[in-house]
């Protein structure tokens, strides 16, 4: 059975430099994982994103809310991933058949 995904959700800014390099950085560590979902939302062309997180791009949530905001820090989604891990349910298959 296939793992479920954790998602992710980047909030940026075309144009923004910070912003290029937080999600070089985020796209590099997912990469590095096999269960998650990355959705990228340009504040600037999402109304609700640019009310609730236009003066804080770049930033990155997920389940738990704000887990990155402004500078990618690895150590910070190693620990979300870890616990969101830890979450889900073992599933265990009987070979008895």
């Amino acid at each position: 059975m296939a793992e479920r995904a954790h998602s992710l959700v980047l909030y940026t800014r075309f144009g923004c430099s910070l912003c290029e390099q937080f999600h070089a950085a985020l796209a590099a560590w997912c990469g590095t994982q096999s269960d998650l979902e990355l959705r990228v939302v340009d504040v600037d062309f999402d109304a609700l994103a640019e009310a609730r997180f236009g003066a804080h791009v770049p930033l990155v949530c997920g389940d738990e809310g704000d887990l990155c905001r402004v500078r990618f820090e690895a150590w910070r989604m190693d620990a979300w991933l870890e616990r969101r891990r830890a979450a889900q349910p073992v599933v265990m298959r009987s070979t008895i058949g």
